[in-house]
């Protein structure tokens, strides 16, 4: 048995094998182990992360985006704001043939908490859904364990939805998706919805009744989803949360040794709903 921990990683040389581009921002990547590597494979569970260690950048923390069922090659999703980015530059630095460094897979995941048998909603935006997408594979692999799983996913543009190759095979396995976009130009003919998380979490058809939310996106998004999970009558104990986009903070080490999934009881503080 291989130990690995946050504090004494032990990193293994992997190869990126493609390189897919996401939105006109953000990109894919998927990694396979050096075969003369002692570890070959990553098992790991939905939210949880890993290190990479990139020649010349250091060590970044990602979430992994790829299918648990899918071991011998995992992958990893960047998007960049501005081109002095530290996920601009990786995205640059990256290359099919890549070799870099990786250590994994670290934090509790969505799954820490007792899911099976539960109504799911599960509420994102944006960059957030790079948590729910190995979710949503683990989900499709086993859908027998679960009852109504309900997804609401908010983008700022048509152009923003990430893997949407994929959402017609969750929707095939009962999966109810639904779609926001909040600016939608006037020649899509995409026929989205226009409009905010708000307006999705009007229309919801999921109760708090034996039901499990589970929230990935920016903090706004989050506090927001929160408040207004209250007002349905969902406690703390319902609303698990994912801390990701702190896991490359300094002042937020805890969300890496604790998280990067909440409970809303165990962090309520810390978001100042």
């Amino acid at each position: 048995m291989i130990f690995n921990t946050i504090d004494k990683p032990l990193f293994q040389e992997v190869e990126v094998l493609t390189k897919t581009r996401e939105t006109q921002n953000s990109y894919t990547f998927c990694f396979s182990f050096i075969k003369k590597q002692l570890v070959r494979k990553l098992e790991f569970l939905p939210g949880q992360f890993n290190l990479l260690d990139i020649p010349s950048l250091g060590i970044f923390k990602s979430i992994i985006t790829s299918n648990p069922n899918e071991i011998n090659t995992f992958e990893h999703t960047f998007r960049f704001t501005t081109r002095d980015s530290i996920e601009y530059k990786i995205i640059e630095r990256l290359m099919e043939g890549t070799v870099i460094k990786a250590s994994g897979p670290f934090g509790n995941g969505w799954l820490g908490t007792k899911l099976q048998g539960k109504n799911l909603l599960i509420i994102t935006s944006g960059l957030g859904f790079r948590s729910i997408k190995p979710m949503l594979d683990y989900i499709y692999h086993r859908r027998f364990l679960f009852n109504e799983v309900e997804v609401l996913y908010a983008v700022k543009t048509p152009k923003d939805f990430l893997y949407m190759d994929e959402y017609e095979r969750w929707k095939n396995v009962k999966i109810d998706m639904k779609f926001i976009v909040e600016n939608i130009p006037l020649n899509d003919t995409t026929k989205h919805k226009r409009g905010l998380i708000v307006s999705l979490l009007k229309d919801m058809n999921s109760t708090c009744d034996d039901t499990i939310a589970l929230i990935s996106g920016p903090e706004m998004m989050l506090k927001f989803a929160a408040n207004f999970l209250y007002r349905k009558q969902f406690n703390d104990k319902q609303i698990m949360v994912s801390l990701d986009y702190l896991l490359n903070k300094e002042d937020h080490k805890w969300v890496n040794l604790n998280g990067p999934v909440f409970s809303l009881e165990e962090i309520k503080s810390n978001l100042i709903l």
